[in-house]
């Protein structure tokens, strides 16, 4: 299973960013080292960072907690 670290540099990846610009991007002070210690993870971002990842990478917030896609029943 992915951590978060490994999901946050997917995204990052995927929209094709340094960690700098990402971390402009998403708005965090702590800039590229930040980043780079969310992606090992030996921090993680707070509920608002989160959710700009999530927008980033165009998937629910929700998924950053339990680690995978949810499906709505109808």
């Amino acid at each position: 299973m992915n951590t978060l670290g490994q999901r946050i540099k997917t995204i990052r990846e995927s929209v094709d960013m340094n960690r700098q610009t990402f971390a402009t991007y998403i708005k965090v002070a702590g800039g590229a080292e930040l980043v780079k210690q969310w992606e090992n993870d030996e921090k993680k971002p707070d509920e608002n960072t989160l959710e700009q990842i999530a927008v980033l990478g165009r998937l629910p917030p929700l998924c950053w907690h339990v680690g995978e896609r949810l499906t709505l029943m109808r």
